[in-house]
């Protein structure tokens, strides 16, 4: 395999997973301040950030959409955090 092609999709997994990690502490940071605050519609709040961390993903694949080898690799790394957190997870309960 062509060693170009390897440093993109590297170049992508590493994009991704920084997006992914950014957006997810964003929104993180986000819903706390909304649980603390005594906010009417916080429902509808959680739901805007949620959809702003799906926009951010669509954003970041739309960038890199004519590499097709970044493109795998962003796609792969924006789902890092879910698979990390799900990761975590199971070895928890096992343990």
């Amino acid at each position: 395999m062509d060693k170009s092609i390897l440093i993109s999709f590297f170049l992508g997994l590493v994009f991704g997973t920084t997006v992914s990690t950014s957006s997810y502490f964003i929104a993180g940071k986000v819903v706390r301040r909304l649980l603390e605050k005594k906010a009417r519609n916080k429902n509808v709040l959680e739901m805007a950030v949620f959809a702003v961390r799906y926009i951010t993903n669509i954003i970041a694949l739309v960038l890199v959409r004519k590499n097709i080898p970044v493109l795998l690799g962003t796609a792969i790394g924006l789902t890092m955090i879910k698979n990390y957190l799900v990761y975590k997870t199971l070895s928890k309960k096992k343990g």
